[in-house]
């Protein structure tokens, strides 16, 4: 009692001196196996990167000890030869021939971390970018053939920076204009976004401003920061871009997986269809359509209680049905051998292996159970990815490119609806 009551101050002691003596010893623990039992098992045993054992210290490192544990005995659990048949569903990525498995991706109490962003640079389908823009024959561009000929070949970086020069050698103030758009364009076409950003701010005069704000909003759509991308299409006055700005705005929400606040914008959209949607106006019944209702869906409470009772039954009720035999199998071998030791005294006089598969069965339980949480919420994830794949074939039939030759004759976007400003794009039951 003295030696226990010791330990317990000696750790309670370290504990408060920022130490975590638990974190240390399992990280020893798990040092130890690699080290000793790992090499008798052969290479290349494991299925994810980081591998079970790197995954465990790393949960320990960032989630603390007994939670680290969990997770590191959860992964133990998936790491069969199913496990590749969840590849671009639950696992997203290949590293040392691998599946991509980060211990971000299963903290139960919080958004995947890894996931993929789906990152669309413009809303077109490859096939569907048109060609170079044919402005040769204003007569006032021929400095910008060779930054053309780049943007044309694909070559953005380079086209970029020859946008720039042109512009900067150009006297004219349209030449600049278009100059400094198409650099703009073309570091986002090449991923650079605070260049493109920079570009376009730069590039904000009177006539083009709600362009260049348009051009802003696309970069920070292309990041993935949707809020940042509704806000600047919201401070877009002209009315030019109504359907543009619609368009944008609606996948904005698509992307945050809110389907009903989607469609209701394209639903209201669709009543108060003017000509400047008419473009996008055949699009808007199949969008409006798309709230969610018919997502398929599990339970995470329901997944959670039914593992609890029968080992594996919350992974088969999430669609996992690899996760959930090996989760049974697992949980039940360490439990008969529990059972037997206990039944056999005889054979265990020291009672040491019946405290450690006691140990690993509730461990193992304990495991499953916030396994088939876990599968859960990645069902519903991953229900949502495809739901929102059906969104985007719609949307990319949309063309939300401007169009850059209205600036050589130093012209704004035409206002097709005759207004000189729009309200931002809210409908009923949109949160800000």
């Amino acid at each position: 009692m003295r030696r226990l009551l010791f330990v317990i101050c000696a750790t309670a002691t370290l504990a408060s001196a920022g130490y975590d003596p638990l974190g240390i010893s399992g990280e020893w623990l798990i040092s130890g196996y690699k080290a000793v039992l790992s090499p008798l098992q052969g290479r290349n045993m494991c299925n994810f990167w980081p591998t079970c054992s790197q995954f465990t210290k790393q949960a320990i490192r960032s989630q603390g000890f007994l939670p680290g544990i969990l997770m590191g005995a959860e992964r133990l659990m998936r790491c069969h030869t199913f496990a590749w048949s969840c590849y671009d569903k639950y696992y997203f990525g290949i590293s040392h021939d691998r599946l991509k498995d980060p211990v971000e991706n299963h903290i139960a109490w919080q958004q995947p971390g890894a996931e993929p962003k789906n990152l669309t640079l413009v809303a077109m389908e490859p096939e569907q970018v048109p060609v170079l823009q044919d402005i040769s024959s204003a007569g006032r561009v021929s400095e910008l053939g060779f930054a053309d000929h780049l943007y044309s070949t694909e070559d953005y970086q380079r086209a970029a920076m020859e946008y720039l020069r042109a512009g900067f050698a150009d006297t004219s103030r349209a030449v600049r204009t278009y100059a400094g758009l198409m650099a703009g364009e073309s570091f986002l076409r090449a991923k650079d976004y605070a260049r493109a950003r920079t570009a376009f701010q730069e590039t904000g005069t009177p006539a083009v401003i709600d362009i260049c704000q348009y051009g802003i909003a696309r970069t920070w759509f292309a990041q993935g920061h949707y809020d940042r991308t509704r806000a600047v299409l919201d401070s877009i006055t002209g009315s030019g871009l109504a359907h543009e700005r619609l368009v944008l705005t609606g996948w904005t929400l698509f992307k945050e997986h809110r389907f009903p606040e989607a469609a209701s914008l394209f639903r209201c959209a669709a009543k108060g269809d003017t000509l400047a949607l008419r473009r996008v106006s055949p699009l808007l019944p199949e969008l409006a359509e798309l709230d969610g209702r018919s997502l398929p869906r599990r339970n995470r409470t329901a997944s959670t209680l039914l593992s609890a009772v029968i080992p594996g039954a919350g992974h088969l009720y999430s669609g996992r049905a690899g996760d959930g035999v090996y989760a049974f199998l697992t949980v039940a071998g360490s439990g008969l051998l529990t059972y037997w030791f206990a039944a056999n005294p005889e054979k265990d006089r020291t009672r040491i292996k019946l405290s450690i598969f006691t140990t690993l069965t509730a461990l193992f339980h304990a495991a499953n159970i916030y396994g088939a949480n876990i599968a859960a919420r990645d069902y519903n994830r991953f229900q949502e990815r495809k739901y929102l794949t059906q969104a985007e074939r719609i949307l990319h039939s949309a063309r939300l490119e401007p169009d850059y030759r209205a600036v050589i004759e130093n012209t704004a976007p035409p206002d097709t609806t005759g207004y000189n400003r729009v309200t931002p794009l809210r409908c009923a039951g949109c949160r800000p």
